[in-house]
């Protein structure tokens, strides 16, 4: 896989900072890509986790919408309507 680059200096958790690594998450669904682009690194975020189950299932969460994302975009990609609907998207239903 591709190599993480590790910053200098990680900034301080605050809660403005878990709501970057939040949205990170739900976008590229990769904790520690997610935890950088916050400023963070991956094991205050593990701690954060640890010691808040608040935000543990925040993070559960993102990962949950991330993950329905991607599936949507499969969905799609297959020519389906929603993911609700595993058809043809026109549809119509084909018998042979």
């Amino acid at each position: 896989g591709a190599e993480i680059i590790r910053r200098a200096g990680y900034g301080k958790v605050t809660p403005d900072s878990l709501c970057t690594f939040l949205a990170a998450y739900m976008d590229c669904g990769h904790k520690a890509k997610a935890a950088l682009a916050a400023g963070l690194s991956y094991s205050s975020i593990l701690k954060a986790e640890k010691d808040d189950p608040e935000f543990a299932a925040e993070v559960e969460q993102a990962h949950e919408l991330f993950t329905a994302k991607l599936s949507d975009a499969a969905y799609k990609a297959a020519g389906c309507r929603d993911a609700g609907v595993r058809g043809p998207a026109d549809g119509a239903i084909v018998f042979r």
